[in-house]
């Protein structure tokens, strides 16, 4: 319980400080994946859920597919 108190007041820090007007999704979005980049580089495979389609081109440009998050906390 300790561990996730200090980063969740490590998380509102950085949203506090880093995050402004037309970009507050894009960072929030990217603190999260980040979360569950840990778990994918730690191997920690029930750490992450992974849903989604492969991503794939439009129009000549690619579409994200796959959406990572991290999964509850054991």
């Amino acid at each position: 319980m300790r561990h996730q108190t200090t980063l969740l007041k490590a998380v509102a820090s950085f949203i506090r400080v880093s995050v402004g007007h037309g970009d507050a999704g894009r960072k929030l979005q990217a603190l999260v994946a980040g979360l569950a980049g840990i778990a994918i580089v730690g191997r920690k495979h029930d750490g992450y859920v992974a849903e989604g389609a492969p991503p794939f081109q439009h129009d000549g440009h690619w579409v994200e597919g796959f959406i990572v998050n991290p999964s509850a906390m054991q």
